[in-house]
């Protein structure tokens, strides 16, 4: 592991671009999923900041600059999320393995969109406030924040369905731990440590 994992066995569980959009059973792409609505906002604020910034909006040029590095930051994120399966085959990843300390230990490259959430609420903001400081109609930019936020909540819905791994009130296995230890005039005590979901073969580990 010190040495790194393998580029196959990174591209075993790098997810393919179609796993951003669809809303199929696709595997380990399913991982990737982005949604078209948040693919629209990052797509829009890459656009409507470099157009502020093209046509030097004095108003919003500090907050145009911090929106435009920050769409690229996100596409930067996404790259490096579909591993091998990235632009160029991969290009993105490589460069990260190379340059990162410790970046080449990572197995499941798709575990970077940990960063994307703080990513997108800090473009969501920047976009809401730009629209107002530019349109001056803060009702009607607040009603497409809060549409566009419902129709991101509806598609993660349609498309991950999380699940609670929840231990048996009884069970054999402890009551015969609890059984023996009594046997032998020892205080019953059982530690349960859960270390993989419920619905996984794997479960028999623990």
């Amino acid at each position: 592991l010190a040495e790194g994992m393998s580029v196959g066995d990174v591209g075993r569980n790098s997810p393919r671009p179609e796993g951003l959009l669809s809303l199929a059973n696709m595997g380990v792409s399913n991982h990737a999923f982005l949604g078209i609505a948040t693919a629209f906002l990052l797509i829009l604020s890459a656009v409507f900041s470099f157009i502020l910034l093209v046509r030097n909006a004095g108003k919003t040029f500090r907050e145009s600059i911090a929106l435009f590095l920050l769409a690229l930051l996100s596409a930067f994120v996404i790259c490096l999320a579909l591993g091998v399966n990235g632009p160029l085959n991969g290009a993105v990843m490589d460069l990260a393995r190379k340059v990162v300390p410790k970046y080449s230990m990572i197995r499941q490259p798709v575990k970077i969109y940990c960063l994307l959430p703080s990513i997108i609420a800090v473009i969501y903001v920047l976009m809401s406030e730009m629209f107002i400081a530019l349109s001056g109609r803060k009702k009607t930019t607040l009603f497409l924040v809060i549409a566009l936020g419902v129709v991101m909540a509806v598609e993660y819905r349609m498309k991950i369905s999380p699940t609670v791994c929840i231990l048996d009130k009884e069970q054999d296995a402890y009551s015969a731990v609890s059984q023996d230890a009594q046997a032998r005039g020892v205080d019953p005590r059982v530690v349960v440590i859960p270390l993989w979901p419920g619905d996984s073969h794997w479960t028999s580990l623990y």
